[in-house]
């Protein structure tokens, strides 16, 4: 009888699963609205497996456990040692990051493999269809993502898994999945400018990979089609691309911040200045242009600045 009522209940690991569902639902189809709430329900349902024994902290693996840990580092550096200039946003940031983490291990942990696959493949076609509708009816270019950058990592993650995916749905699914393509391609194709460029060809890349490891064609065939994905890449990124890149106002914003960083003591270079302290600081040392910047858009800069070189 308790079992059953754990598999009803609110100690069903089921829970976990649709929190985990609509924190991707919501940062996909709704660019983030909803996922912050989605996040701290998949942390009480978490929190309730943990506390059940059905997910316990110690039979979490190293991938788990070693990100966990570098993020408790970085919190306990940046409130120890900077704490006036410690943004608490920036550190629930972090703590809704290990929920997540340990969240999708549970799931892959607790629930069945067909039922996994399944609640991914319709988060998948929702999030696709939502994105068709706004962009037809909603005359978005790009749905609901406000750039096309964004929109691109979008397709990096979203074409590699229906490969992923198809072959382990069961029939009709299996059919029916792929020609979700076709409207992820009208959306993905609508404005080929440069962020889509090399990161639709790396998501083409991934995708033969994927799908020759699902037909069991390795280990040869699978660096075959590695090699010819980024050969597609690399014709894809033509001159026009390179041109762009050479261009591009990021270099500028890297230079500033790699002299920002170079104006601190040797405190802030090994410990930091604390987490969301860059948007404080980089007015001061960028061109007016970009003073309005809450991150650097590189991430080893970023790291570098806020949580410093022992992180």
């Amino acid at each position: 009888m308790s079992s059953a009522r754990e598999r009803v209940g609110w100690l069903s690991p089921r829970w976990l699963l649709l929190a985990v569902a609509a924190v991707v639902f919501f940062q996909f189809a709704v660019a983030g609205g909803g996922r912050e709430t989605a996040i701290w329900i998949a942390g009480l349902f978490l929190g309730l497996q943990m506390a059940s024994g059905r997910c316990r902290g110690r039979a979490f693996p190293r991938r788990v456990l070693f990100p966990a840990a570098l993020v408790a580092l970085i919190l306990a550096t940046s409130w120890g040692f900077a704490f006036e200039m410690t943004d608490t946003h920036r550190s629930l940031r972090l703590v809704k990051f290990v929920i997540l983490l340990a969240g999708v291990y549970c799931v892959g942990r607790l629930e069945t493999p067909d039922r996994l696959v399944s609640t991914t493949a319709i988060v998948i076609a929702l999030v696709i269809l939502w994105q068709l509708l706004l962009r037809h009816l909603g005359a978005s270019p790009y749905g609901s993502f406000e750039r096309p950058h964004y929109l691109a990592y979008f397709t990096l993650l979203l074409v590699p898994a229906l490969v992923y995916l198809s072959p382990r749905l069961h029939s009709p699914s299996r059919f029916l999945l792929p020609l979700l393509l076709i409207p992820a391609l009208d959306l993905i194709l609508n404005d080929l400018t440069k962020p889509l460029i090399p990161l639709a060809s790396l998501a083409v890349a991934a995708s033969m990979v994927l799908l020759l490891l699902a037909l069991d064609w390795r280990p040869r065939a699978a660096w075959l089609g590695l090699g010819l994905g980024l050969g597609a890449a690399a014709l894809c990124l033509g001159p026009r691309a390179v041109a762009f890149f050479s261009a591009d106002e990021r270099r500028t914003i890297w230079s500033d911040t790699l002299h920002m960083i170079e104006q601190g003591d040797w405190r802030s270079w090994l410990l930091g200045n604390g987490l969301g302290s860059f948007p404080e600081h980089f007015p001061g040392f960028s061109a007016p242009e970009f003073a309005y910047l809450s991150l650097p858009h590189n991430h080893i800069l970023e790291v570098l600045y806020e949580s410093g070189g022992l992180v």
